[in-house]
């Protein structure tokens, strides 16, 4: 009896991160190149390992005929370090969200912001096709 009193809060929970997770999908370099379909409202999280103390960072590169929009700033989370380690990377974080019905090369360049004209050390890459 003590058993499912315990259980029955974890499950809740998990349905209930599956039930906020149906309208988001996470991509990673491990995904570059690939083509996905999303409907019109779905947000992309694109999460790219990055170290801000090089200077580098990703970088959003708008499309000429957008079909998504970013949703807000992108966040930079540092990885766990022990206290006064200098130079650890962490993860860099953007939100995209499907506006309206088309097709989309949703493209971050990795680079330092302020070197302009040079050329990305790493890019990703993800066909995006938004559906009604």
């Amino acid at each position: 009896m003590y058993m499912k009193f315990i259980f029955a809060p974890i499950v809740v929970l998990l349905l209930a991160g599956c039930a906020t997770s149906r309208n988001t999908t996470t991509l990673t370099p491990l995904d570059n190149g690939h083509e996905l379909k999303v409907a019109v409202g779905h947000v992309l999280v694109v999460e790219l390992p990055s170290n801000h103390t090089t200077g580098y960072s990703w970088g959003y590169r708008p499309a000429e005929a957008p079909v998504l929009e970013p949703v807000g700033e992108a966040a930079y989370m540092q990885d766990s370090s022990p206290f006064g380690m200098v130079g650890v990377g962490g993860t860099d974080i953007w939100r995209f969200r499907a506006v309206k019905v088309g097709r989309q090369a949703l493209r971050l360049e990795y680079g330092r912001p302020w070197e302009k004209g040079s050329v990305p050390v790493k890019t990703v890459s993800y066909e995006v096709e938004v559906i009604p």
